[in-house]
């Protein structure tokens, strides 16, 4: 009976030394990746270009806490992924994707601080946040004998007194529209006549629209079309407008400038086109309007030329006087 309760005694002192052994063993998990999200807002209902984020390498700001000789300069590197969002992605409240940073082998205990930013696209209408610095920190402990990351997080700001723990970083896609319209006046404008407009598009120095536009409106079918995304410089687009027509340019990006021209009429009769704005640049959530207006006007021939009016007036009033004379002459000869 003493044997057996020995035994008993030995087993429990070792199964209690397993489990607290266990316990401090996995008092923190190895982190080999974090995450951070981007978050792609559509300011103004447009529709938002494919995209892909993408950031700096990481470096090291500093490392505090660590084994000698440990320092910054020799300290591991963790890496980022990008992150793509599709055409159309992009939501008022935001559309969430995470990129994901692989962190390295670690030797040494100590608090490592990694400094990266956003990269700059060249997307036009899309914000980008290449001038925010983002930091990574990374606590690695020992533990057991074992080198262990017990902590991880994200920080828009690197400052020890302050609390800005950070996952989500935002960008937005801002857009806007162009409405051009048509009005033509005089006696002799033809309000069925179609008169050819071109719109000019010109992108943003230094980017691309990778926006589909599209256009659509007016009497003429020809007016529907899409203006394919990917194309910097400019992009020149062809419509027709007759009286009362309006044609509109809908998820313009922000920035990129517009002006039109309709051809010369005015062999045919009509005056010189009058705009009421011909250029511009589009900004994000404003509608700009052009209208252009033709007029013709013509003299209409009555059969009498009112030049001639005043004299056939007069001559009326001495042939009247003339004949009231004779028959007042008649009346008193025969008296």
């Amino acid at each position: 009976m003493k044997k057996l309760m020995a035994m008993l005694l030995v087993l429990t002192m070792v199964l209690g030394l397993s489990m607290t052994a266990m316990a401090e063993d996995t008092a923190y998990s190895d982190t080999s990746t974090i995450t951070i999200t981007k978050v792609f807002k559509d300011a103004n209902g447009g529709k938002s270009p494919a995209e892909t984020f993408s950031f700096s390498s990481l470096t090291c700001e500093s490392v505090t806490d660590a084994a000698a000789g440990v320092t910054k300069d020799n300290a591991p590197i963790p890496t980022i992924g990008t992150v793509e969002f599709t055409e159309g992605e992009a939501t008022s409240d935001g559309a969430k994707k995470e990129a994901t940073i692989t962190l390295p082998n670690y030797t040494s205990v100590g608090i490592y601080t990694y400094k990266f930013n956003e990269k700059a696209g060249t997307t036009a209408g899309v914000t980008y946040n290449n001038d925010t610095a983002l930091y990574l920190v990374v606590s690695v402990i020992e533990q057991n004998g074992k080198i262990r990351v017990a902590a991880v997080h994200c920080e828009g700001s690197h400052n020890p007194n302050a609390s800005g723990k950070t996952d989500e970083f935002t960008n937005t896609y801002k857009s806007g529209t162009l409405k051009i319209s048509k009005a033509v006046t005089g006696n002799m404008g033809d309000q069925t006549k179609l008169f050819n407009v071109k719109v000019t598009l010109e992108a943003p120095s230094g980017e691309t629209v990778n926006s589909t536009i599209t256009c659509s409106g007016g009497s003429d079918a020809g007016n529907n079309q899409t203006i394919a995304a990917n194309w910097t410089g400019t992009k020149e687009i062809s419509i027709k407008l007759a009286h009362q027509d309006t044609v509109t340019f809908t998820n313009l990006p922000e920035g990129v400038s517009w002006s039109v021209a309709e051809a010369d009429y005015t062999s045919e009769g009509y005056d010189a086109a009058v705009y009421s704005i011909q250029e511009g640049d589009i900004a994000a959530g404003d509608a700009d309007e052009c209208t252009i207006t033709n007029n013709k006007v013509a003299t209409i021939d009555t059969g009498i030329s009112m030049d001639s009016l005043p004299y056939i007036v007069i001559i009326a009033l001495v042939a009247v006087a003339a004949a009231a004379f004779f028959m007042r002459r008649r009346r008193s000869a025969d008296e």
